[in-house]
């Protein structure tokens, strides 16, 4: 057995306990959840990142059959699909009516009626104007979460309040049974905009059906856009293993060949005949004979 005389630190004697590729599982999972709940609508290409974390961190720790990674990957992508889906089930269904403002005070007491549970209906939107006239160029746009398309409603001043600022402007639109998030606009005779913010309403549905929806579709986006990654990650690392053990065949058979060879070089009487074969271990940096199941120096597991 090769010896580097370096003794194993305390992090190479957790990697080869019983209890590091539990660990790592669980690491996995809490990492990718909270970059997938805090951080996937800040990068876009969080799911790359999700994904990769999915395979590096089980793997780092030893957990190097595929199969198994892949039933692992499986249950994880479940798991992270329905958490989510009860993040954003919470988050709709415990919004407050809105009460919309833009930063610059022109708009203000932005709101929507009905606001939950009313399905496919008119809902009525309404928004002071602290400014500008009784024909200013005033807006809503509904984004409809579902579809994933935002529409732009023109609003008119309320006839019985266009005799001073504050006007207060409305508009009547009758909108399918889904959740949708609104904002306001204003845009001034010179072209400059002010806007609310987008907050939720109106919200159609019931909890039920938000709940079952929200479960599925967020299981399916967690799916498309991470595990589909995470399995082209499996497959490609598959390929790279497979193409090196190729490799590494080939260049035994010619080196058998060679020394099968009439015009190989006879070993002098005395010398070694063969000489063993030994690779560097790519955890600890010892020198592992050949055959070796496990590196002795940390215990890492080599593929066979």
């Amino acid at each position: 057995m090769a010896d580097t005389g370096v003794p194993p630190t305390a992090f190479q004697q957790f990697k080869k306990s019983k209890i590091a590729i539990p660990f790592a599982l669980v690491l996995t999972g809490l990492i990718a959840f909270t970059l997938l709940v805090y951080a996937s609508a800040l990068f876009c290409l969080m799911p790359a990142v999700i994904a990769f974390l999915c395979f590096w961190i089980p793997w780092y720790f030893g957990l190097k059959d595929r199969k198994k990674l892949a039933v692992f990957g499986l249950v994880l992508f479940i798991l992270m699909g329905v958490g989510f889906g009860l993040v954003k089930y919470d988050a709709i269904t415990n919004a407050s009516p809105p009460d919309l403002s833009s930063s610059d005070g022109l708009l203000t007491h932005g709101t929507v009626s009905p606001f939950m549970g009313a399905g496919a209906t008119t809902y009525s939107f309404s928004v002071h104007l602290n400014g500008g006239t009784n024909h200013s160029e005033v807006y809503v746009v509904a984004y409809n979460s579902r579809s994933g398309v935002g529409t732009r409603y023109n609003m008119t001043c309320d006839p019985l309040n266009q005799s001073a600022s504050p006007f207060i402007y409305r508009v009547d639109q009758d909108l399918p049974n889904s959740v949708f998030l609104s904002s306001f606009f204003f845009k001034a005779p010179d072209g400059t905009l002010s806007a609310t913010p987008y907050g939720y309403g109106p919200i159609g549905p019931s909890h039920n059906d938000i709940l079952s929806y929200e479960l599925y579709y967020e299981v399916l986006v967690v799916f498309l856009n991470i595990g589909l990654l995470f399995y082209v990650i499996l497959l490609l690392t598959w390929w790279m293993d497979s193409n090196k053990k190729k490799f590494e065949a080939m260049q035994k058979q010619r080196a058998a060949a060679a020394g099968n060879s009439p015009d190989a070089p006879v070993a002098k009487e005395g010398a070694t005949a063969v000489k063993t074969e030994k690779f560097v271990c790519s955890a600890c940096g010892a020198e592992v004979p050949a055959e070796a199941k496990e590196c002795p120096q940390c215990g890492e597991k080599f593929d066979e």
